[in-house]
């Protein structure tokens, strides 16, 4: 009777400790995904006020050379030779805006992969505590948002190098054929440019996002875990 009655007490602390150690790696779980939602919520807000910054240099950089530019202008320095200056520097222009617009497609992409894996963290919470899933307003997929442009502003370096371009498409025209002066031909050319390169950076923004969304499902395919389990076996 007694062996009984101790067994009976052995299974009860073990199952009182089992569901102790549930609990226990419950709340570990809960409060793990409430840090990573803080912090991802963090990258994102950084990750946008570096990117700011950048069109901001970006901007206060082209307005700087245009002011230098119209300065110089009234040094009296002659055509020929302002028209080499100004081609140096749309081209010095072009150079760092293609280097800037790379970079913000590629952080752009970084902040939607934050607000997936936000979404996925909404998801979890949903799945376990589906009573508050009427009340839900933000998406929990991890399919949305999708690749694309997060704010009108970072087309801004995409316009200014189709500027940047034309402008010295148009210059070369200028110099090429020994004219001192924009005339119709020369603004043909740069509309022609500014077109033509405004289409290379649309289409390259597109693949770019394009290729970005098939490498985030090849990634959502793959079970991290399971595959470095296999690995380690």
């Amino acid at each position: 009777m007694n062996s009984n009655l101790s067994t009976n007490s052995v299974s009860s602390q073990l199952k009182q400790k089992a569901k102790s150690s549930k609990k226990d790696e419950a709340e570990v779980g809960i409060q793990f995904m409430l840090a990573e939602f803080t912090n991802l919520q963090g990258f994102i807000m950084q990750s946008m006020t570096i990117e700011d910054k950048r069109v901001d240099v970006f901007l206060t950089l082209s307005s700087a050379l245009l002011a230098g530019l119209g300065l110089l202008s009234q040094t009296g320095i002659d055509k020929q030779s302002f028209l080499f200056v100004g081609l140096g520097g749309a081209l010095g222009l072009l150079a760092i805006g293609i280097l800037i617009f790379q970079q913000v497609l590629h952080v752009d992409i970084l902040i939607i992969d934050y607000i997936r894996s936000l979404n996925r963290i909404r998801c979890y919470f949903a799945e376990k505590a589906p009573h508050i899933q009427p009340y839900l307003f933000m998406p929990i997929t991890q399919d949305y948002p999708k690749y694309s442009w997060q704010s009108s502003s970072r087309r801004i370096p995409m316009l200014i190098n189709c500027l940047s371009a034309g402008i010295s498409a148009a210059i070369v025209s200028v110099v090429y054929r020994q004219s001192v002066i924009f005339d119709y031909f020369a603004i043909i050319i740069l509309g022609v440019i500014f077109i033509v390169a405004y289409l290379i950076q649309k289409y390259y923004a597109k693949w770019t996002f394009l290729k970005a969304e098939k490498k985030a499902k090849l990634r959502h395919s793959v079970a991290l875990f399971d595959s470095q389990d296999t690995k380690s076996e």
